[in-house]
């Protein structure tokens, strides 16, 4: 059963996205790292990062698969600013300990993916319903694609000064 809050939505789905519990997750996991490096391998608290990660990932995306998308990126995002940022991370075996990292979280993300909670079919919603909120849901997407085609074709035009 899921935590609700007094609205009765879920906790997981609705008052904080899974955006933030992968931020979460990923800060926890790198404070948990770095505090315990200097009793453990460097090899070690990065197993313990990314295994966290994967968990958390897995859980993220079991409860909500449709953002396994991101949710890798978000839970990995201080890996990838130092990457960016530190001059030595490519130079050193830095890089050997958050590709582990990395690997742990995709297959959290995927496994999440695979195992994720499907909808009880006794409570499932009415397929004429399903079907009519799919279908607006494709004219809407359909309005935004020709909108974003013309917007396309019209700063091109100017871009490249075509008539």
């Amino acid at each position: 059963m899921e935590p609700v809050n007094k609205s009765g939505k879920s906790i997981i789905n609705g008052k904080l996205p899974a955006f933030y519990f992968s931020l979460l997750a990923g800060s926890a996991g790198m404070t948990i790292a770095f505090g315990i490096y200097g009793s453990i391998s460097w090899e070690l608290a990065m197993g313990q990062w990314g295994i966290l990660n994967g968990v958390a990932c897995y859980f993220i995306v079991r409860h909500n698969p449709s953002c396994s998308w991101y949710v890798w990126f978000t839970c990995n995002l201080m890996i990838l600013v130092a990457g960016i940022i530190d001059p030595q991370f490519w130079v050193s075996d830095m890089w050997r300990g958050y590709l582990l990292i990395f690997i742990l979280t995709i297959i959290g993300v995927i496994t999440g993916v695979i195992f994720h909670k499907r909808p009880d079919p006794a409570t499932e919603s009415d397929p004429s319903q399903v079907k009519q909120e799919t279908d607006v849901m494709t004219e809407k997407v359909t309005g935004y694609l020709q909108a974003f085609k013309k917007e396309l074709l019209h700063m091109l035009g100017r871009t490249f000064h075509i008539v």
